[in-house]
């Protein structure tokens, strides 16, 4: 694929540049959209949920403007699933009191396997985000919050979350 990293486009110049196929002769200008769910055996994709030639031009895309990788998922729980993987045992997180109800019970089993410790505030709340983000590994937000609309102040809630050594995920699904 194509690959302007290193060059001295603007971010919307890269936005239409990269993930495009190598240049070649009667080859499509930009990557086709796959819609394929399964593919021959023998290569290295096996299943369209694990990955296809669109999805790795959108990482290729978005890793770019990022300056780092990029991975896509076949669903939002399939990524908020994958975050929470990362996380230590005993981890501390801190998540809405309202939430996508997935990404709620995803949290809830690892508590009450004793995988982690879980903070539950009202995300509109910034000062209360704040204090319980001191001692958190993560701070889980959604803005709006899925489903009863919740708006939280991301940029104080982040800053007060990395200023406690914090990360910050903002699952902003519900906004698109």
């Amino acid at each position: 694929m194509a690959n302007s990293r290193d060059s001295t486009y603007s971010p919307q110049t890269r936005l239409v540049v990269d993930g495009r196929p190598a240049p070649a002769p009667d080859a499509p200008l930009n990557e086709p959209v796959t819609f394929a769910s399964t593919y021959r055996a023998g290569g290295e994709r096996g299943y369209g949920r694990y990955g296809n030639p669109t999805w790795e031009a959108f990482e290729e895309v978005l890793g770019g403007l990022e300056n780092g990788r990029a991975l896509a998922f076949a669903s939002g729980l399939a990524a908020g699933s994958a975050v929470l993987s990362l996380l230590p045992e005993g981890a501390v997180v801190v998540a809405p009191e309202t939430a996508y109800l997935g990404v709620l019970d995803q949290l809830r089993e690892r508590r009450d396997a004793d995988r982690i410790a879980l903070r539950q505030v009202d995300v509109t709340d910034t000062d209360t985000v704040a204090k319980a983000a001191q001692g958190a590994a993560m701070v889980w937000l959604e803005s709006p919050t899925n489903p009863t609309l919740e708006v939280a102040d991301l940029e104080a809630v982040s800053a007060a979350a990395h200023d406690a050594g914090a990360l910050t995920v903002v699952d902003n699904t519900f906004a698109t």
